[in-house]
């Protein structure tokens, strides 16, 4: 009588190897894509954080600059030639 061993083809043992190296591959390219994904998922949440922190800033800065009512230039960032336009003084509360 044969072992299960025995009863083997040498091809399926191959076979049988590449699809255990073939899992392990898997398996390492499913943790380093996961590790990844981690990753990207932190750094955007920090940045959505930052982008947050500066909108809350600039809301502030502008209400108070709104309520101290002084001059500014004027900055057109629309000029046709490409090149900053700058105009006259202008009440802030004008804008």
């Amino acid at each position: 009588m044969t072992s299960d061993v025995e009863a083997m083809k040498p091809s399926s043992l191959g076979e049988e190897n590449r699809s255990d190296d073939d899992l392990l591959q898997l398996e390492r390219d499913y943790r380093a894509l996961h590790d990844k994904a981690q990753t990207l998922i932190t750094e955007r949440v920090s940045l959505e954080s930052d982008i947050n922190k500066l909108k809350k800033r600039t809301a502030t800065q502008w209400k108070r600059l709104k309520k101290s009512s002084h001059s500014c230039t004027v900055i057109n960032l629309t000029a046709p030639s490409g090149a900053f336009a700058v105009g006259g003084n202008m009440n802030i509360n004008e804008l």
